[in-house]
């Protein structure tokens, strides 16, 4: 029995591991997996939008079925290529840590209502698998390479769905599907605002990838177009915290071009191709609507808004004070406020239309300290990846950081369409090509961690 002498690299630089046995597969079956999950990951960020945000059962049911689907497929995988490989990510520490902490609730029923923490766990659930295939998949260069052209393809054309529909529509979603409020309709989305929502996690991907010094003159050009008219859908939906959170992120982009990397000539002029194509485009589509929309933006401080905002702050600080550590239960603030509310209303308060503020609430400290996690390790991993040389792992990040910005004063990632879309762009953030080899003999067969 031969066997190779084992190279171990520290635990810190482990990036993935395998183990093969003694039949290797063609690459073809190697390929052919890689695009099934490739283009199941893209079609799953696809769904999720055009199935009105799939905040209905029947397309949340859908998108959890493609999400099992796709598992069970990186499974086959594995059995078909004689290997189990596992890709690591540093941000499956805060995961990990946050599904305990659910799991621990549960477990010691913490929530009042058992059935609403379950249900919100699955999601989360979904959303965990949706980031462990997507690492999967994506420390491949050409994969992600794939997968953020096709989501860049798929936002232009969303953006411009939804300009169509806003100036030819006839108040109804893809004008057959009647809504009751039409004032917030937005593209397929019941709310403006969650529209603006996926069109920040897509405007950036063609504009941060189109400063590459290899593209011609031409795939510049089309890239920020295609950029410009997302950006426009979002000014156009009226969404004053999409508008906000837009602005940030390209802000953040340009930060990173000139204080981390000073960017080339070409990259610049691409950043200046961008702006007056995006400004051009704005005032295009609908000057006049959005002046006056954009007018309104400090309505959003005004006493009445803001006496709201603050007692809703104040009320879920007192919630918080009284369970700190693990909170009231994932998913569990709409059922509970209503107790703690000190202002009277006829709507019901579905959400704390603040993502940290109520992560805090259901989820504790303890929660919030791996939301906080997450986060770090987000923008470490993506910029060191960035500094690397890797633009599309920043053209990811600047995406994800225009949603961060907008959970200040909405609840995107509790929409699944854009939670998934974000889950899948921050492993894409943080992707890495590094792999690990270590030779290992088990049962007289030659076995290779690599």
């Amino acid at each position: 029995m031969n066997t190779i002498p084992a190279r171990i690299k520290p635990l810190s630089d482990v990036k993935s591991v395998v183990i093969t046995g003694q039949s290797d597969q063609p690459a073809a079956w190697t390929r052919g997996f890689d695009y099934i999950l490739c283009y199941g990951l893209a079609g799953l960020a696809v769904f999720g939008p055009l199935a009105f945000g799939a905040v209905e059962p029947w397309a949340a049911f859908a998108l959890q079925c493609g999400v099992a689907l796709l598992f069970l497929v990186w499974a086959a995988r594995q059995v078909a290529s004689g290997s189990l490989q596992v890709a690591f990510s540093p941000l499956y520490i805060p995961l990990l840590g946050f599904a305990a902490i659910v799991g621990l609730q549960i477990l010691l029923r913490v929530p009042r209502y058992l059935y609403g923490t379950v249900s919100a766990a699955q999601f989360s659930i979904l959303y965990g698998l949706v980031f462990f295939i997507a690492v999967q998949v994506l420390y491949r260069d050409r994969n992600l390479e794939r997968i953020l052209g096709l989501l860049s393809l798929f936002g232009f054309l969303l953006a411009l769905f939804a300009i169509i529909q806003h100036f030819a529509g006839n108040g109804n979603i893809y004008w057959i599907r009647p809504v009751t409020d039409e004032s917030s309709v937005f593209g397929p989305y019941i709310n403006r605002n969650h529209f603006a929502g996926v069109m920040e996690l897509l405007a950036p991907l063609p504009v941060v990838l189109a400063t590459r010094s290899h593209r011609s003159m031409l795939e510049r050009f089309a890239s920020m177009f295609a950029g410009g008219v997302m950006v426009a859908a979002v000014f156009l939906s009226g969404s004053r915290g999409g508008m906000v959170s837009v602005v940030a992120e390209f802000m953040f982009f340009i930060g990173c071009v000139l204080l981390v990397k000073r960017g080339s000539r070409q990259a610049w002029m691409g950043i200046a191709i961008f702006f007056v194509l995006a400004a051009g485009l704005v005032a295009w589509v609908g000057a006049a609507d959005m002046v006056e929309r954009i007018g309104t933006l400090a309505d959003q401080f005004n006493s009445a808004t803001m006496d709201q905002r603050s007692t809703i702050l104040r009320d879920s600080l007192v919630m918080v004070k009284e369970r700190p550590l693990l909170g009231w239960g994932l998913g569990q603030f709409p059922d509970v406020y209503p107790q703690f509310r000190s202002f009277y209303t006829n709507f019901f308060v579905n959400a704390a239309h603040d993502d940290y503020l109520q992560v805090l609430v259901e989820t504790g400290f303890l929660g919030f300290a791996m939301a906080v996690l997450f986060i770090v390790l987000l923008y470490a991993g993506g910029i060191k990846r960035w500094r690397a040389g890797s633009s599309a792992n920043l053209a990811a990040l600047v995406a994800c950081t225009g949603l961060l910005v907008h959970g200040f004063v909405d609840f995107n990632l509790q929409i699944p369409a854009n939670a998934v879309l974000f889950c899948l762009l921050s492993a894409a953030a943080c992707s890495t090509a590094e792999r690990l080899q270590v030779p290992v003999v088990r049962n007289n067969r030659t076995y290779s961690m690599r």
